[in-house]
C-alpha cells in the first residue's frame, strides 16, 4: 500500500492517512492502530484534511469526489463532485 497523504487531527490525537488503494484509515497516535477504514472512495486518495473545529474530515480522490466524514460517528455526510481531478486541494473549512 503506498501512502499518498497524511495529516494529523488538531488535538494530536488521531492521524487520517490516504493512499493509493483508495482507502482513508483513521489511526490512534498512542497505539499506532487503526480505528476505522472508509472505502467508498473508487480510485486512490490524494488529500485528508480534518476540520479544526469539529470531528468531520474532508477526503479528496483521484475519482474526483470530495467526502466529508463524521468522525464521531464514523459516517459518511456528503459528497462533492469535482472537475478536473483532485489532486492535492485546499480544503478552507471556515
Amino acid at each position: 500500500m503506498q501512502v499518498n497523504c497524511l495529516q494529523v487531527s488538531p488535538d494530536g490525537k488521531w492521524f487520517a492517512s490516504g493512499s493509493q488503494d483508495s482507502l482513508v484509515k483513521i489511526w490512534d497516535i498512542s497505539s499506532g492502530k487503526v480505528l476505522q477504514m472508509f472505502n467508498l472512495h473508487e480510485q486512490p486518495v490524494t488529500c485528508v484534511k480534518f476540520n479544526p473545529y469539529d470531528l468531520t474530515l474532508a477526503t479528496g480522490s483521484a475519482d474526483r469526489t470530495i467526502k466529508y466524514w463524521d468522525l464521531d460517528k464514523f459516517g459518511l455526510v456528503r459528497i462533492l463532485y469535482t472537475f478536473p481531478l483532485v489532486i492535492n486541494h485546499n480544503i478552507n473549512l471556515d
